[in-house]
């Protein structure tokens, strides 16, 4: 059960008109010298040409200029793969799950060997699938030192085909001498090219491929959710 105050937390953020703690009130209102002011910031709803989004398309306009920005600031990335190169290595059960260790394919010319790929134990799909990623990959199995990071595991017992990754020992691309890619920005380009592979495989749905992550994990989740617009949703912590 959550404690009183967390508990009004969480249904404020359902419920934006429920009571709060009077110590908490004030957090969930700008101050009063903010209250009516945005600054000088642009409207995210303004294109480039002064114009204002009013129809889906051009909000797909306007994606593509803010897209473009964040990638004029990190570095563009090279082309996503559309196959990446899997090789499967072993292969054991935990909890029933089937789980694979594989080596995959994640850049030009780079592989990781720290992934496995889980599927639900019932049904032929086509399943949902999501890629897991943190600092390694055995946290979300169940077999690493981390208490309540299972994702993987978790989620495969929830009828999801999983990809638990963790990160490639090289952060930069292509090496640290000629850099050129922000490094989070880097694993989010990772992170696309895994979304291919799972997009590829037989008993998964395409249109239905999340990533998820805790820690530096969350943050490498984030920048693939907001950067490559196939995955279907995104969740981080």
């Amino acid at each position: 059960m959550l404690p009183v105050p967390l508990a009004a937390l969480f249904s404020a953020l359902i419920s934006p008109g429920a009571d709060l703690p009077a110590d908490l009130s004030a957090y969930f209102k700008p101050p009063a010298e903010f209250a009516n002011s945005l600054g000088q910031h642009k409207s995210p709803l303004m294109l480039n040409d002064g114009t204002t989004v009013k129809t889906p398309g051009d909000w797909a306009k306007r994606r593509e200029e803010i897209k473009t920005y964040w990638h004029g600031l990190m570095g563009a990335w090279p082309p996503i793969i559309a196959n990446p190169k899997v090789e499967y290595l072993e292969k054991q059960e935990i909890d029933g799950i089937p789980i694979s260790r594989i080596r995959i394919e994640t850049a030009p010319g780079r592989q990781v060997n720290d992934a496995y790929l889980l599927k639900p134990a019932k049904g032929t799909g086509p399943f949902p699938a999501v890629v897991v990623v943190f600092y390694e990959a055995n946290t979300a199995i169940g077999k690493g030192k981390s208490e309540y990071r299972d994702y993987a595991i978790q989620l495969a017992k929830r009828g999801f085909v999983t990809l638990s990754l963790g990160g490639d020992p090289n952060t930069y691309y292509p090496d640290k001498e000629r850099c050129r890619i922000q490094p989070l920005s880097f694993h989010a380009y990772e992170a696309a090219n895994w979304h291919s592979f799972l997009a590829g495989l037989p008993d998964v749905d395409k249109n239905r491929i999340g990533v998820v992550g805790h820690s530096y994990g969350g943050n490498w989740a984030l920048f693939a959710a907001c950067l490559h617009e196939p995955f279907a949703c995104g969740a981080w912590s």
